[in-house]
């Protein structure tokens, strides 16, 4: 086989498809990849000389939006396919059980980012010793990075990575320790994280032996490290003396969709708590910080993982600030372990219907199926696209087509705002986004039957 690995940049690096996951310079056996945080706010791979190995490619076959045989679906289907309890279905993929609850024990579920059950599972796999040691997002005090993958071999340490992380990093120390050193691993990560190391590890058998356990965060879309200068700014804060950012606070007054991002200084004044409905959540729906990449991932629930965790977006449960799992197990052991779990009285567990576990994250399944169809459907045409398990489709009502073009122009613009010299990036970006907001808000009313008001603005002459 050809060396490819100039051609992986050529076409997913330098057309904006990088995720920023690691795995290619984890797995690089030269060190020739490394990785670090660019211009786009997410990390991004860079060659630090021409790879001579004709017959590896480790970083081309482990990258999941290189075009490639392998997809979610013969992924998981390697893994999981064999056990004869085993399930399937379109959107969530294999499966052994479909789960609602949270953890009982200590302050799982108040510090978790939803019910506590993540925390609670990586917990047994170290205190069972089942694992040696866990790999989970954990916060830093450095300049301008706030978190990272740490290698945790205790409960203490597991605890203070117990909430989710709405920032990049990635794994490439991560999979240059584990090839070093021995022992038994879990990963936690988003779906497209999952994928890679699923990828490597077809192929890096000293990476498979010693992982045994990946445990996916369903996951809507990334954010870059930008998301958290505008969120700041956008409480009067000081992005620059930011010393630690705490995400999925949660209020007893707030539902568990309205949850919280907490600045943290020396100085009090710009120690705050800035809610989903205060402003963050908006801007997160919009796009801005979304990586490219995002836009061309067809996989909701984390297919390629032997566990899958996510918010219980259900009108029943969402009410409860305290949060609330919704599980799909898909490996025989880690269903026993949390089954025991339930029968013990560690965790409250429920079986529930898949049809509601989809409905959960029916917006998600909106964007990574039918809106990807018609995005794909769109750029038929480049020299290079991710391949999807999706078929590109055009149709669309002329409505849809009409408000999906008009969400483009508001993402597009707030993503260029982040790039021009001039104000505070939130200054930037709600100046030039005024227009297509208003272009879509207006489309958005008419679609619903809503007659737009059009305010009058007051000049010097009243």
């Amino acid at each position: 086989m050809a060396n490819q690995s100039g051609e992986l940049f050529e076409k997913v690096v330098i057309n904006d498809f990088c995720i920023g996951c690691g795995v290619c310079a984890g797995v690089c056996p030269r060190a020739y990849i490394s990785m670090g945080i660019a211009q786009s706010g997410i990390y991004t791979p860079s060659i630090s000389q021409k790879c001579e190995l004709e017959n590896c490619n480790l970083c081309v076959t482990s990258c999941p939006f290189w075009n490639q045989e392998q997809n979610e679906d013969t992924i998981a289907g390697q893994q999981f396919a064999g056990n004869k309890n085993v399930l399937h279905d379109p959107a969530i993929g294999y499966f052994l059980n479909t789960y609602v609850g949270y953890s009982k024990v200590d302050s799982h579920r108040i510090n978790g980012a939803s019910g506590g059950l993540t925390t609670w599972l990586l917990e047994q796999l170290l205190t069972n010793h089942q694992v040696d040691y866990v790999v989970c997002v954990a916060p830093v005090s450095q300049a301008d990075v706030f978190f990272r993958f740490a290698i945790v071999s205790d409960i203490e340490e597991l605890r203070i990575s117990s909430r989710s992380c709405y920032y990049p990093v990635n794994l490439e120390q991560v999979l240059k320790f584990i090839s070093k050193t021995p022992g038994n691993y879990a990963i936690t990560g988003l779906p497209c994280y999952i994928k890679a190391i699923r990828l490597a590890m077809l192929r890096h058998k000293q990476i498979a032996s010693r992982i045994k356990f990946l445990i996916g965060l369903v996951c809507g879309q990334m954010q870059n490290r930008y998301f958290v200068d505008y969120v700041n700014l956008m409480a009067g804060g000081d992005p620059t003396k930011i010393q630690e950012v705490v995400f999925r606070i949660k209020d007893e007054n707030r539902p568990a969709s309205d949850y919280g991002m907490r600045f943290l200084s020396d100085d009090p004044g710009i120690n705050k708590t800035v809610y989903s409905t205060e402003g963050s959540g908006k801007a997160w729906l919009l796009g801005y910080f979304r990586p490219e990449a995002c836009n061309y991932c067809d996989d909701i629930f984390a297919e390629a993982a032997d566990i899958a965790f996510m918010d219980a977006w259900l009108p029943e449960y969402k009410q409860d600030y305290r949060g609330t799992n919704l599980v799909i197990a898909r490996n025989q052991e880690i269903d026993e372990i949390i089954q025991n779990g339930a029968r013990s009285g560690a965790i409250e567990l429920s079986e529930i219907d898949k049809a509601k576990v989809i409905r959960s994250q029916k917006d998600v399944i909106n964007k990574k199926r039918v809106e990807l169809a018609y995005r794909l459907f769109n750029v038929r045409n480049k020299e290079y696209i991710p391949k999807k398990r999706v078929q590109p489709d055009k149709s669309y009502s002329l409505t849809e087509k009409v408000l999906y073009q008009l969400k483009e122009n508001v993402r597009l613009a707030g993503k260029k705002a982040i790039d021009r010299p001039g104000g505070s990036i939130y200054q930037r970006i709600e100046h030039d986004t005024i227009l297509p907001k208003r272009a879509l808000k207006i489309a958005t009313d008419l679609s619903h039957g809503k007659l737009p008001t059009l305010k009058r603005s007051k000049g010097k002459h009243g």
